[in-house]
């Protein structure tokens, strides 16, 4: 028969020296302890339980209060209604019984399930072909059927032998408005709160801006703008560092204005994310490029410009080096001659003396120049390296483990970038020459960021292809921890003429996120980290579950209406469009979005400004329960917006269940 959680306790009662016999009212508890304790349980009262020659046997219901660990019963006497009770002593340590007693255990003839069992079961004392979640020592054996969806903390990648593959996808999350044409963005905490912002430098038409763009993270990922602070004329470049040490993120801009200004903006933070323009002091003509470095070893950050100078040939040779007072002043230092044309500026220790020293890359003399450091922040050119056609983005990383600083410049000529390998005293030579192009995209590179984007804890690469007003894409290279970089097929899609991109941790979850300043829409893209699961689960073991498909872009350029095929093998379809448009008036413009001739949704974006292209607002669409097959998806721009020369893809991920 089933069991319950009631017990017969059988008693010997005595009434001073003699044997007790007659009716007496009792009551009972239940204790963790001999003494003190906590009670369990509720107090149970017996009123008239006879008693015969000293004898007593009650029936007792505590409830689910045996777990495994040790009880003790007290008990309360009184002759039957009359005077106090008495408290008998010492308590009584209850014994096992024939049967372990749960509450809520329902037997059959072969099992018994147990619903409601609370304290600890030893891992030891448990089935060897039980699974259990997150237990250390514990061996994992028998096979399951499913599809898998409950399983957690498994690293697909490495249990599907290599037939799964794990890499960093950036779905586009947001595109924030900011100035006009942003030609830089700048990532951090502003105001203190724990979480990353952004920061834009605000060019303008043809260099008549004079504002940069703060805008405050939510936490989520989410950005509003702050404030607009002014600066220098045509800011084209921004960064954040700490000028003053008082520990509060400050704001270098450089001021190029098309070559004819000469000036940084120095803006301090008073710790709410609020900026006061501090200093402007004079650098070189044209500073197309600004970075932070303590390049004299006296722990304050100095400031470095890559001075393209005026004109449509560019015609500046040097950089310049301001050294940091302390107070968040800056003198010029030194001016460094480099090659016709620097365009972008690297600090890192290239021959292993513990000092920074400079590489610039050279845009119209198609080269870098390797100055070093001779300790004091004064630097000497060391060497020139030519045949890198217009380079004109650089960044500095260990691409081969050896411990020595390689470069990774750009070629956007020819339409892909140049990796220079260290020998260890500050000679480079070209090691590879990774293309940019793939079947889906033609890639130029006007910047270069880095960051780990699958987690395999080697730095990836990130391009910003701008092609002009026309790119929009970013480019993913992940590096294959000897020195190469393989090119993603597919690219990530962004507003027009992404000139800036950069990666950081915007969502808080860990894993480095995508932004990019673009100059042809007046945005930023905020592109999430998630990670892009792709094959077919094909283990050794007992799993075989079908994973993640994702297909490729319908389409990735042209005009609309456009219609594309794909196939699927059958369940949810992830469908995320982006794209961009142009209108003559004022409202409400995109695209709609068909599923087998069916509207399943849109995206849009409301276009303050008459004749002006706007990217859409990006969003996922969930379509549950396809049938496996071919299908098709439509693209159709809604009304009032014109789209014979803008950029449009559909990406579409299946989930088969």
């Amino acid at each position: 028969m089933a069991q319950g959680t009631a017990f017969t306790y059988q008693g010997r009662l005595n009434d001073g020296a003699s044997v007790a016999n007659g009716l007496y009212d009792l009551r009972f508890k239940i204790f963790d302890t001999l003494t003190n304790g906590t009670q369990q349980g509720p107090l149970l009262t017996g009123t008239a339980t006879p008693v015969s020659n000293g004898l007593l046997t009650v029936t007792l219901d505590f409830g689910n209060q045996f777990p495994g660990t040790n009880r003790w019963l007290e008990i309360d006497v009184r002759t039957n209604g009359i005077g106090a009770f008495t408290t008998l002593s010492p308590r009584q340590p209850l014994s096992p019984t024939p049967y372990a007693i749960y509450s809520g255990a329902a037997a059959t003839a072969n099992s018994v399930s147990a619903a409601n069992i609370v304290g600890t079961v030893p891992i030891a004392q448990l089935p060897s072909n039980l699974i259990t979640n997150g237990s250390s020592g514990v061996n994992f054996t028998g096979t399951f059927s499913g599809n898998g969806s409950g399983v957690t903390n498994i690293n697909l990648a490495a249990n599907s032998g290599g037939a799964l593959t794990i890499s960093g996808g950036f779905p586009l999350t947001s595109m924030p408005t900011v100035g006009n044409g942003p030609r830089s963005v700048a990532a951090t905490d502003v105001n203190g709160d724990g979480k990353i912002d952004l920061i834009s430098a605000n060019y303008g038409t043809n260099g008549t801006g004079n504002t940069l763009s703060i805008l405050t993270n939510n936490g989520t990922g989410v950005f509003t703008l702050s404030s607009t602070p002014v600066v220098g004329v045509g800011p084209i470049s921004v960064i954040a560092t700490d000028v003053n040490g008082d520990n509060k993120m400050d704001l270098v801009c450089a001021n190029y204005k098309g070559g004819s200004n000469n000036t940084l903006s120095i803006l301090i933070n008073n710790g709410t994310g609020g900026f006061t323009l501090s200093s402007s002091p004079v650098v070189g003509a044209g500073p197309v490029s600004v970075i932070a470095a303590d390049v004299n070893g006296d722990g304050k950050m100095d400031l470095i410009t890559a001075n393209l100078g005026g004109g449509s040939a560019g015609l500046g040779t040097t950089l310049s080096v301001l050294t940091n007072t302390g107070t968040g002043s800056f003198a010029l230092s030194s001016t460094v001659v480099v090659g016709l044309g620097p365009m972008a500026i690297v600090a890192t220790d290239i021959n292993g003396d513990n000092k920074l020293d400079l590489v610039s890359a050279n845009f119209y003399a198609s080269s870098i120049s390797v100055v070093t450091n001779t300790g004091n922040g004064n630097f000497v050119l060391s060497s020139s390296i030519a045949g890198l056609t217009h380079a004109n983005a650089i960044v500095a990383m260990d691409v081969n483990n050896d411990g020595k600083m390689d470069l990774i410049t750009s070629d956007p000529a020819n339409d892909l970038l140049q990796v220079l390998t260290n020998n260890g005293t500050g000679a480079f030579a070209i090691s590879s020459s990774p293309s940019l192009d793939s079947p889906y995209n033609s890639g130029s590179a006007t910047s270069i960021a880095t960051a780990d984007v699958n987690g395999d804890g080697k730095l990836d690469l990130i391009c910003g292809n701008s092609f002009g007003l026309n790119g929009n894409t970013l480019s993913l290279l992940t590096n294959n921890g000897a020195g190469g970089f393989v090119l993603e097929p597919l690219p990530v899609y962004v507003g027009r003429g992404p000139y800036s991109t950069i990666a950081a941790d915007v969502s808080g979850d860990g894993r480095p996120d995508l932004i990019c300043a673009n100059f042809g829409t007046n945005t930023l893209s905020v592109l999430f980290n998630s990670p892009t699961v792709t094959g077919i689960v094909q283990s050794t073991g007992p799993i075989t579950s079908p994973m993640w498909n994702a297909s490729i872009p319908i389409d990735y350029g042209g005009s609309l209406p456009s219609t594309g095929q794909f196939s699927t093998g059958g369940g949810t379809l992830l469908i995320t469009p982006t794209g961009s448009g142009y209108t003559t008036v004022a409202g409400q413009i995109g695209m709609s979005i068909l599923l087998d001739g069916v509207y399943i949704g849109s995206c849009q974006i409301y276009a303050n400004q008459i004749n002006s292209h706007m990217a859409f607002v990006s969003k996922t669409l969930v379509q549950k329960g396809v049938p496996a097959g071919p299908h098709s998806i439509s693209l159709q721009a809604t009304p009032g917006t014109l789209s014979n020369f803008d950029f449009f893809s559909v990406t579409v991920v299946e989930i088969p269940f």
